[in-house]
């Protein structure tokens, strides 16, 4: 009898790690946002752009290309051009850091 419920404890304490653990894994992806819109502003001295009402800053990894692929710099991007931008969002404030911007054909 003793064995059965002490299987039983093993069991469901076994299956609650495993949950705990596969919860702290999936919260821990940082969130990836994905959209198209049109640059509205370009600051380059701060490393700042402005789509879609929401503000986006880039670093030295974010990537930057055009319609076919080619990189680009900041400094090429124009203002009421359709980008495509993958980033990702900061946590201390409520900029998206750009990962990757593409500009769409017009």
């Amino acid at each position: 009898m003793k064995t059965k419920s002490f299987c039983k404890v093993v069991a469901v304490a076994l299956f609650i790690i495993i949950l705990f653990f596969s919860l702290q894994a999936f919260a821990a992806e940082k969130e990836i946002l994905r959209l198209q819109g049109q640059v509205m502003e370009i600051n380059l001295e701060k490393n700042m752009m402005v789509v879609n009402e929401k503000f986006f800053i880039w670093d030295k990894k974010s990537i930057f290309v055009n319609e076919s692929g080619t990189p680009i710099t900041p400094d090429q991007l124009k203002i009421d051009r359709m980008v495509y931008i993958e980033g990702e969002r900061l946590s201390k404030n409520k900029s998206i850091l750009i990962k990757e911007l593409r500009l769409l054909s017009k």
